[in-house]
């Protein structure tokens, strides 16, 4: 089966996502907690309160790039933080 035509915008960001809202140009589907100073000043509006607490970032780096020690050091790292976030309160 062919995938549908997308018809409308497509953003690869949430922030311009939520600026093309604020500006009129529909609703978006944001992480609340991402745009609290822009839900607090009115420029976005909360149309109701529920939450989806589900998502995921992905770590990606170029195939042409050998991993550097930076990049292994910032792995490790960002890996820590999100067990010990996991695992909090």
């Amino acid at each position: 089966m062919p995938c549908p035509a997308i018809r409308g915008f497509v953003f690869d960001s949430s922030l311009t996502m939520a600026e093309a809202a604020a500006q009129g140009a529909g609703i978006a589907l944001l992480p609340a907690r991402m745009f609290e100073h822009d839900l607090c000043q009115g420029r976005l509006a909360r149309p109701f309160a529920a939450e989806v607490a589900l998502g995921a970032y992905w770590l990606t780096w170029l195939k042409s790039r050998t991993e550097a020690p930076a990049m292994r050091a910032f792995r490790a790292w960002i890996l820590a933080r999100s067990e010990a976030a996991a695992h909090s309160p």
